[in-house]
């Protein structure tokens, strides 16, 4: 017996073993779709916080000059609501395809697909997307055109709390990958991590802090990439981690409750079979543990595809085909599962019941506790099986009052979500967010000083209830705000009566928009801040010559406030406070080699101040 031969026998008497028992008792399968003629394919799913399932699928109507669509359902445990067809409206030109669905904590929902147009010679492809509010539906978008494509595969949606979507594409045509990001009422930005080489099927994950994207890269052979980047319009993605596997494929990246991430992928084992494999968040060393790698599949050596993976609560779940990846001729569903709470794996058991499959995905609920897993069936049709009797929750009601709407920046505001409620169980925690400043407080009310962001700033209310269902308000509070003066600042030698040294010289000029907005300016406060990483941009050292009676320096003269560098909040330091005649400061604590920001803040005769950047 060969040793290949033995490795085939004791894989296949451990799944027997595994397969012994189940963690799950499988409910029926529900067919969603089929039974009419149409074509069924590429099926997405995932679940929303009152545990309702969401499905996206194609549906080709197989007539002379039918159209093709994306169509929507949606299982409750109950019934399937009727169909809702996301691309009504497009043009029968069009030929949609490769839908996926995100679904926000607010249980809003966010679908993309390609299209491209039917018939035409000339080569693009268009990625789509549309928007449901969870009472009416957004217009159809186009995100981005792959112009010279002739194809391009499984686009994956991510969103945040703030509705911001993230799509990872890959343009087979050219071997290319793209993310492109729409923060929420703004149009798309579409890059890419710059490394060259050949780059594929990419998968992207995201919360409020960072975007993760992991991805197929070809060196020698293919292995696996993995990159990062702030959560922020114009951010740029971190030096990317190779995985150094060889001949890995097709990720799948997801997020625990800490945000970090895991991937899972597959591993090509000959020509003709390859497996599963997940690389874990290791505390340590992050995705950089060579070494801790979790099988998902038996060493067998067979054929798998279309595998998906998912995180809920922590758990883990994965799910995938055998057979016929184009018929689901021969074939059957495999699953996996890190249950909740659980530290152990239990591999490799058979989905019962699974008819034909062609592309298999899957999902858990928001608690981690049920599994769902949709499939097409031999393109024909689209059924749902779940782990466990479904029964969803009815989300709870926020509502938000606030004791003030409109506000001067630096004021204080009280709010109050007492007022909000739940139909069928109750309100457990109130999380509180002001969305531009990233600040976050707790409890069923609450105060918030305005000394962030000014303008309409966002406030967000999420309830919880006891069956961790979530309910979101917001309220836009105005915050206006005095205007800071423009500055500018150089290394200089400073010569007055007390100091004979270098330092930086502040200079400014009052801001003309505060007399037109009728405000009386009576001081000015400088603040600096260092910059981290930066080198001192030293200018030709002139001379400052005069008495502290015309300019203000860092410790005393004619400063209304003296003393030591107060701590302003943002990394800003408030050097001084001068009256409102004067138009330098000489920061005689500044040193040599640092690099220095300066922000000089304008003072009303009500003590208002103005933020640091409101020219």
């Amino acid at each position: 017996m060969t040793k290949k031969t033995r490795s085939f026998w004791l894989a296949g008497a451990v799944l027997a073993l595994i397969s012994s028992f189940s963690l799950f008792a499988w409910e029926k399968p529900i067919l969603v779709a089929g039974g009419d003629g149409n074509r069924y394919m590429r099926p997405s799913v995932k679940f929303g916080p009152s545990g309702k399932v969401f499905m996206v699928y194609e549906n080709g109507v197989e007539t002379a000059g039918g159209r093709d669509d994306i169509h929507l359902r949606t299982y409750d445990g109950q019934r399937l609501s009727p169909v809702i067809n996301v691309t009504q409206g497009n043009p029968y030109s069009r030929r949609p395809y490769y839908p996926d669905i995100a679904v926000s904590k607010g249980e809003e929902l966010h679908v993309v697909w390609l299209e491209y147009v039917r018939g035409s010679q000339s080569l693009a492809q268009y990625l789509m997307y549309r928007y449901f509010n969870g009472s009416s539906w957004g217009p159809i978008e186009q995100l981005h055109v792959f112009n010279g494509s002739a194809w391009c595969e499984e686009p994956t949606v991510a969103v945040d709390s703030d509705n911001n979507i993230f799509v990872s594409v890959f343009n087979e045509t050219i071997g290319r990958c793209a993310v492109a990001s729409k923060y929420f009422g703004k149009k798309a930005t579409v890059d890419f991590p710059n490394v060259p080489g050949r780059a594929k099927y990419p998968s992207v994950a995201a919360d409020d802090n960072f975007v993760h994207l992991a991805w197929q890269y070809l060196t020698d052979s293919y292995t696996i990439m993995y990159t990062k980047k702030k959560n922020q319009e114009g951010s740029t993605w971190q030096a990317a981690l190779d995985f150094k596997i060889t001949l890995a494929q097709k990720p799948k990246i997801k997020l625990n409750n800490d945000g970090n991430p895991s991937v899972a992928f597959a591993k090509k084992l000959t020509e003709s079979s390859r497996n599963f494999r997940l690389r874990p968040w290791d505390e340590k060393l992050g995705l950089n543990n060579r070494t801790n790698v979790i099988m998902l599949t038996t060493e067998e050596y067979r054929t798998y595809h279309y595998f998906s993976f998912s995180i809920q609560n922590n758990a883990m779940f994965a799910a995938w085909q055998i057979g016929s990846h184009s018929t689901g001729a021969n074939g059957g569903v495999f699953y996996s599962q890190k249950g909740l709470g659980s530290d152990k794996w239990v591999i490799q058991q058979a989905l019962p019941e699974a008819l034909n499959p062609v592309i298999v995905s899957s999902s858990q609920t928001w608690d981690g506790k049920i599994a769902g897993i949709l499939y097409a069936s031999a393109n024909t049709a689209v059924y749902l099986h779940l782990s466990d009797k479904l029964v969803t929750n009815d989300l709870p009601k926020a509502v938000i009052s606030a004791d003030k709407e409109e506000i001067f920046w630096g004021e204080t505001v009280n709010f109050n979500g007492s007022s909000s409620s739940d139909s069928d169980g109750s309100i457990v925690r109130y999380e509180w967010r002001v969305i531009p400043d990233n600040a976050i407080f707790e409890g069923v009310s609450g105060s918030y000083k305005f000394a962030g962001a000014y303008g309409n700033v966002k406030v967000r209310l999420t309830v919880i209830d006891d069956k961790n269902g979530r309910g979101v308000a917001e309220k836009t509070i105005r915050v206006n705000a005095l205007y800071t003066a423009p500055t500018t600042w150089s290394w200089q030698k400073i010569n007055t009566l007390l100091y004979d040294r270098e330092g930086n010289v502040v200079s400014w000029q009052p801001n003309a928009k505060n007399d037109a907005a009728g405000h009386t300016i009576v001081s000015y406060r400088v603040f600096r801040r260092e910059v981290e990483g930066g080198s001192a941009q030293l200018a030709e050292p002139s001379t400052l010559r005069g008495t502290l009676a015309e300019v203000g320096a860092g410790d005393g003269g004619t400063l209304v406030k003296a003393g030591a560098a107060q701590e302003a909040g943002g990394g800003w330091l408030q050097l001084g406070e001068l009256t409102a005649e004067k138009r330098a400061f000489a920061d005689v604590s500044s040193e040599k080699g640092k690099t220095y920001e300066y922000a000089v803040a304008a003072v009303d005769d009500q003590g208002r101040q103005s933020p640091y950047d409101n020219f």
